[in-house]
C-alpha cells in the first residue's frame, strides 16, 4: 500500500511536470494556465492524501527506516496542502509561482526517496 501510494502521485507528478505542462503551453498557450491550474487542483488532492497514506503505512509497518519514510510521505502531503493554498495567487504572482514550482519538486523528490527507501515488508525477495 505504501509503494502505490506514493507511486500513483509521484508518478503523477512527473509526467504532470514532464508532459502536461510543457505540452499544454506548447499547443494551446491561451488556454494552457487553465489546464494547468484543473490539473492541479486534482493533483494536489491526491498527494495530500497519498502522502498522509504513505506516513501512515509507515508507521504502522515499524520498519528501520521508519523516520525517512515517514517524513517523505509527510512532506508530500503538505508540500501538495500549502501549493494548493497558493496556487490562485501563484498565478499573478512571480514569487507565489517560484514556491508553488519549487513545493511541487520538493515533493517529488520526497515522493522518490519514499519510494527509495519502501518498507522492508513490502520489498520483493
Amino acid at each position: 500500500m505504501y509503494v502505490y501510494a506514493v507511486g500513483l502521485w509521484t508518478g503523477a507528478a512527473i509526467f504532470f511536470g514532464a508532459v502536461v505542462a510543457p505540452g499544454a503551453f506548447q499547443i494551446m498557450r491561451p488556454q494552457a494556465p487553465d489546464l494547468v491550474r484543473f490539473t492541479l487542483g486534482r493533483l494536489y488532492p491526491v498527494g495530500i492524501v497519498a502522502g498522509a497514506l504513505a506516513a501512515l503505512c509507515a508507521a504502522l509497518l515499524r520498519g528501520r527506516r521508519l523516520a525517512v519514510q515517514a517524513a517523505s510521505g509527510a512532506v508530500v502531503s503538505a508540500a501538495c496542502a500549502v501549493s494548493s493554498v497558493i496556487m490562485e495567487r501563484a498565478r499573478t504572482e512571480p514569487a507565489m509561482h517560484r514556491m508553488s514550482t519549487t513545493l511541487m519538486g520538493l515533493a517529488v523528490i520526497a515522493g522518490l526517496v519514499a519510494l527509495a527507501v519502501r518498507p522492508e515488508a513490502e520489498r520483493t525477495p
